[in-house]
């Protein structure tokens, strides 16, 4: 006769499942970098075994609601009905289907890799990451610069990358309140400011869309804020 343990909830299985997972490995080179990385594909490898062999179910769907468009993470544990959630928002350069795929399968990783606590120790980001401190907003960072790297087809010139951020920025810029476009200004602080002296013309469409954003949200002429 064999005896089944009874398992509370999803944390009790997710101990022993954490217990094995593996580190993932750097398998894929990101060609705008020049470096090696664990992509999706090896984030789920090193920690989906040990998830399922504990009975916990992965699901990464991409959702919508009011307060914008994200990918929940989500680790479900049917003996006790249970689950564990991480969501990720979807920051995309531009609004198409390539954009949301490379959106979604990034936030994707981040998602897996924060629920789970596996790190994958990339060169461009969760290295420099851990020494920020701040390895959320880091990682959130370098997935929209990732989202327009995306975007641009190979062989790009300079004005065409250029082009590509601006277009990016501008879109980041739009339909935020006062406090979210000043954190977006500075968080973009210095491509702004490297395109003011080799792209002055994008620079000028940057800085007005803001300052238009900024009286939209405020009701005030608020030029000043690009000048800080």
């Amino acid at each position: 006769m064999t005896e089944h343990k009874t398992i509370p909830n999803i944390w009790t299985a997710f101990l022993e499942a954490q217990k094995e997972f593996k580190s993932p490995g750097k398998n894929a080179a990101n060609k705008h970098f020049g470096n090696t990385y664990a992509d999706l594909l090896a984030v789920i490898e090193a920690v989906k075994p040990a998830l399922n062999k504990h009975g916990i179910a992965l699901s990464q769907p991409v959702i919508s609601n009011e307060t914008g468009n994200f990918v929940r993470t989500i680790l479900y544990h049917p003996a006790s009905g249970t689950s564990i959630e991480e969501d990720v928002p979807l920051l995309m350069g531009k609004q198409d289907m390539q954009q949301l795929k490379a959106s979604s399968t990034y936030a994707k990783r981040i998602g897996l890799e924060n629920i789970t606590g596996v790190a994958s120790a990339d060169d461009d980001d969760d290295a420099e990451t851990e020494r920020k401190g701040n390895s959320m907003g880091a990682a959130l960072n370098d997935a929209w610069k990732q989202s327009v790297e995306d975007s641009i087809p190979a062989g790009a010139t300079p004005q065409q990358r250029a082009k590509a951020y601006a277009d990016a920025i501008c879109e980041d810029f739009k339909g935020k309140g006062e406090k979210a476009l000043q954190n977006r200004w500075n968080k973009h602080r210095s491509i702004i400011e490297n395109m003011q002296g080799r792209f002055p013309e994008l620079h000028g469409q940057i800085v007005d869309l803001y300052e238009n954003e900024m009286m939209r949200a405020t009701g005030n002429d608020t030029s000043q804020y690009a000048a800080q």
